[in-house]
């Protein structure tokens, strides 16, 4: 796992929405470092983060709306700060 899965992993480990929903915080880094890997130029490129969020949704689903968009917020913003 990289140094940005960790900060996503650890970022997201307590989190109440995703533990009711049954999903991992580290499934969801690894997820999202994988994206990341894709879309390298996330950070100054809208195009691309645009991608990168779109991508983030797809294993939130099961998350009510709010929270899977609070989610992909903080999963964006610790992958994207350096």
């Amino acid at each position: 796992m990289s140094k940005r899965a960790f900060a996503v992993s650890w970022t997201l480990r307590d989190d109440k929405a995703l533990k009711e929903a049954g999903l991992a915080a580290d499934d969801l880094a690894r997820e999202a470092d994988s994206l990341l890997a894709r879309f390298p130029n996330a950070a100054v490129n809208p195009d691309e983060q645009r991608r990168l969020r779109a991508g983030l949704y797809r294993p939130l689903l099961a998350l009510p709306k709010d929270d899977r968009s609070r989610v992909v917020d903080l999963v964006v913003a610790t992958l994207l700060t350096e």
